[in-house]
């Protein structure tokens, strides 16, 4: 994967130091989030900085622009205002309160900026990752494994702007009476975008 490829991570470093010389460039992410609810089954990100994010979101500021090496799709559950300590999830429980969130692996995603598609229809089984536990699991102790196994890497040449409008959208299937919340808890999906920050390069990229 692109996490363990030091080599590809300063290939694409110094790729964008030809191409954008005397900006300043450094390793980053990018996360939204969206409040899931019930019998609702398309959500729209928004990646850049409105003002009202959460604790645990990272918007982009309209003057920098990022380079995408790697996307990731999952879940949290948490208390209202308790997203700082929520766990990333990789996949669906199978208990009664939960099954239903597998919905979302046999989803997609889109992104369209302005008018070009960059993709139509990403697969979101490329994010689910359910981990092998090891040994006895009587304890309740969770799998040991490393959450960006679930990121996926196969998106090239992805840029996010921000001054530019990135319409960016996760669809999946219904069902009736498809229960996706839980009482006393909020349930959000969570998209993550890994790479590379240009410090005031929106002005930069003509694409």
């Amino acid at each position: 994967m692109v996490r363990n490829n030091q080599s590809l991570q300063r290939q694409t470093f110094d790729m964008l130091q030809n191409k954008y010389p005397g900006k300043e460039i450094s390793p980053h992410f990018l996360r939204a989030e969206v409040v899931l609810k019930n019998n609702v089954n398309k959500y729209k990100f928004d990646h850049r900085s409105l003002g009202n994010e959460s604790s645990t979101e990272k918007k982009l500021d309209r003057n920098d622009l990022v380079y995408v090496t790697m996307t990731q799709l999952c879940w949290i559950e948490c208390e209202e205002g308790e997203e700082a300590t929520a766990a990333l999830n990789t996949f669906a429980p199978t208990t009664d309160d939960a099954k239903d969130l597998e919905a979302i692996y046999n989803g997609f995603i889109s992104l369209k900026t302005g008018s070009k598609v960059n993709f139509e229809s990403l697969p979101t089984q490329h994010f689910k990752y359910v981990p092998e536990r090891v040994g006895d699991d009587s304890t309740g102790a969770p799998a040991q494994y490393n959450v960006l196994d679930s990121a996926y890497s196969g998106v090239e040449d992805l840029y996010l702007h921000g001054t530019k409008s990135h319409e960016i959208t996760l669809e999946f299937p219904s069902k009736p009476n498809m229960s996706i919340e839980k009482a006393g808890v909020v349930r959000k999906a969570v998209l993550i975008f890994y790479g590379f920050i240009i410090k005031n390069g929106a002005d930069a990229l003509n694409k």
